[in-house]
């Protein structure tokens, strides 16, 4: 406050010691010490204090409840309750206004913290203590003249705990809690992050995916997803995933349990050229009857839509139009048509070692297969005669040849002429 004078002097009056005493009291009294240091407060009652040589650098709050800093002639900094204020002029391209923190360390080192933002609050006890709710931090990762490197942080309270959610560094960003992308936009570059496993979602990418559909707004999903669900179009809005048709990274199923529901496959490039797998029920069950392997071809083309078999680099059976085609050696085991493919096997391979091969059977049907055993006499089978005849009729163990026969012909025709002429002495 201003200082007011305690007499009023005038014209001719004397001045006394009293009074000088008086006036000075005044003064000590109001607070207005002159001394320096001072030893009490100074009233400037919304007048500068100026700070340098040319009188446009100071202090002043002529402002209630107001400090300002002047520089240059101009309030740069406005300082309220609650609110800092700093202000640039410039006019040009530059940064400003500018806050810099300044480490001045005689020995920086790797790891050194070189400034640090911190947001305190209190927490809600009966008597409140001050806490540090949010941080923003910066680090020296490499020192080194020419290769500096460095790490800025932003941290949040976490459970009681001041925790690095975001870590910004020369080789990486880390964002430690689940990225949520709500306004959209692009992502461009590589992502890296932990391996995924489906029972820990710290380790997956949650994101809301918003897709400019045609016909359609923005995409959402329907329904409640689950682990391994492939989501398909229910409409043109709307993405919608089921439980009967999942992938777990492995294994892709597909079910469709309804009577007849005869779930299907198609690969190729139209509905009339492609190939179908299908699982067929049987009638009104979802009992599986059999599996049907269908190929469409447009092409009149024959062997179109063939089925080839390839083994390791190599063609072994091919399907086609006129049926099979199998390349190398086929090995059967079990029975075909009721006949036991390894014994019978054994006698076919047989053949290749022995003369005679003994059919197995004394009457009926006999295989034909290899010579009649010598060592077996079957009843109906006879040799060929390895005479050129036999025409005694007592040997029913072999047959005559194409020539005994004839012999035995003209032989026994009544008078004596022959029946067959020469020219057929080759065959009969």
């Amino acid at each position: 406050m201003a200082v007011t004078a305690v007499k009023t002097w005038v014209a001719g009056e004397i001045l006394t010691a009293s009074d000088l005493n008086g006036e000075f009291a005044n003064i000590y009294d109001n607070g207005q010490d002159l001394a320096w240091p001072a030893t009490k407060e100074k009233d400037f009652d919304g007048q500068k204090l100026i700070l340098d040589a040319d009188g446009d650098t100071s202090l002043t709050s002529d402002t209630d409840d107001q400090l300002d800093w002047e520089i240059g002639g101009t309030d740069l900094i406005k300082w309220t309750a609650g609110v800092y204020e700093y202000t640039s002029v410039d006019a040009g391209s530059a940064i400003g206004p500018l806050l810099k923190i300044y480490r001045n360390s005689a020995s920086a080192a790797d790891a050194d913290f070189i400034g640090g933002l911190y947001f305190d609050g209190n927490d809600d006890a009966g008597t409140p203590a001050q806490v540090t709710y949010a941080s923003i931090e910066a680090q020296i990762d490499d020192s080194g003249a020419g290769s500096e490197d460095a790490t800025f942080l932003l941290k949040t309270m976490v459970a009681g705990t001041l925790t690095t959610q975001i870590d910004i560094s020369s080789g990486a960003v880390a964002v430690t809690p689940p990225l949520n992308a709500s306004g959209g936009g692009a992502l461009t570059g590589t992502f890296t992050g932990v391996t995924q496993s489906a029972s820990d979602n710290s380790t997956k990418l949650a994101t809301t995916a918003y897709v400019d559909a045609t016909g359609g707004g923005n995409v959402s999903n329907t329904g409640t997803p689950v682990d391994g669900q492939l989501a398909v179009w229910t409409d043109a809005t709307t993405i919608e995933g089921t439980s009967d048709f999942t992938f777990d990274g492995a294994d892709l199923t597909i079910y469709n349990a309804v009577n007849d529901g005869n779930p299907e496959i198609r690969l190729g490039a139209a509905d009339a050229e492609e190939l179908h797998v299908q699982v067929v029920y049987e009638s009104g069950t979802q009992l599986l009857e059999y599996v049907l392997f269908t190929t469409d071809v447009a092409s009149g083309t024959a062997d179109r839509g063939l089925y080839r078999f390839n083994v390791d680099g190599t063609d072994i059976l091919d399907i086609d139009d006129g049926g099979l085609v199998l390349t190398g050696s086929v090995v059967l085991s079990g029975t075909v048509d009721g006949r036991d493919v390894a014994a019978d096997g054994a006698v076919i391979d047989g053949l290749g070692t022995s003369s005679t091969v003994d059919t197995g059977v004394t009457s009926g049907l006999v295989p034909l297969v290899g010579t009649k055993s010598a060592t077996l006499a079957l009843a109906g089978l006879v040799e060929q005669s390895t005479s050129a005849e036999n025409i005694a009729g007592t040997d029913d163990t072999v047959f005559p040849s194409v020539a005994g026969a004839k012999e035995m012909i003209d032989t026994h025709a009544s008078g004596g002429d022959a029946i067959f002429s020469n020219q057929y002495s080759g065959g009969f």
